[in-house]
């Protein structure tokens, strides 16, 4: 078994491959669901039950409050951090700790070669601003004063480190896919508050407005969509349009169909 905070292929060391002979299991940060020690059955509960036909009910489950879900939201998943949930200093600490350590040039040269921790860092920090949105490598290199290749060979770090991950752009079309830029997500929601601090907009108050993307691939979809989501802060789910639906947020963790 080889474990570590880096990809093993990553490295500059190996020259084994393991081809054939290994199998890699990404262990993520713990979900909500696994801190609670609740079965998680949310994905499950959208394919097999219309939301039309349940209310998911999360007001007597743990960690469905609204002070709750921010809580989760800058605590996130590491463990180590998550015992630190109350007291903010000593857990905005660890996280901080957790980011020098992993990106430390010590740490990185059976990686790769960083001249400048600073940068690199920096880096980091300014993906943790844009979590969720679209990578633009000529913006990243042009906001850190890099070339192009220096802030795509971070990039490329960034994600062997498990700092970040890169979610593929989607369309019905597989050519289109493939030519789409891909989203940046921060591995772990406490990490990128601790970064950057986190915005929130959060509203109890649900209008058509809220899931106005969702119905144009509603649209675009025709019969071949099934039905899409928002998630809120509320406790009951509420219909917003054709096949359109609210959720509380912590129905992702909590959620029982009735």
């Amino acid at each position: 078994m080889l474990t570590g905070s880096a990809n093993y292929m990553a490295s500059r060391g190996p020259t084994e491959t393991l081809a054939g002979r290994a199998s890699r299991v990404r262990v993520w940060p713990l979900s909500q669901g696994e801190i609670f020690g609740t079965h998680e059955t949310f994905l499950d509960d959208l394919f097999d039950a219309p939301a039309c036909l349940g209310i998911w009910s999360t007001s007597s489950s743990p960690g469905a409050g609204r002070v709750d879900v921010f809580s989760a939201l800058v605590s996130g998943g590491f463990p180590e951090a998550y015992r630190r949930a109350s007291a903010p200093k000593a857990q905005e600490k660890w996280f901080f700790d957790y980011v020098d350590d992993v990106t430390s040039a010590e740490a990185l040269r059976g990686v790769a070669e960083v001249r400048r921790e600073g940068e690199f860092r920096r880096m980091f920090s300014l993906l943790g601003a844009q979590t969720s949105q679209e990578v633009n490598v000529s913006y990243l290199a042009e906001s850190l004063a890099l070339n192009r290749a220096t802030a795509q060979s971070h990039l490329g770090l960034l994600e062997a480190l498990h700092l970040i991950t890169l979610l593929p752009s989607w369309s019905t079309n597989l050519s289109t896919r493939i030519r789409g830029q891909s989203r940046v997500h921060v591995v772990d929601s406490g990490l990128a508050s601790a970064l950057v601090g986190i915005e929130v907009k959060a509203t109890s108050t649900l209008l058509a407005k809220h899931a106005k993307h969702l119905a144009f691939v509603r649209d675009k979809l025709g019969d071949r969509f099934k039905g899409r989501f928002v998630l809120h802060l509320g406790d009951q789910a509420l219909p917003l349009g054709d096949r359109l639906w609210a959720l509380p947020i912590p129905s992702m963790w909590t959620s029982t169909v009735v």
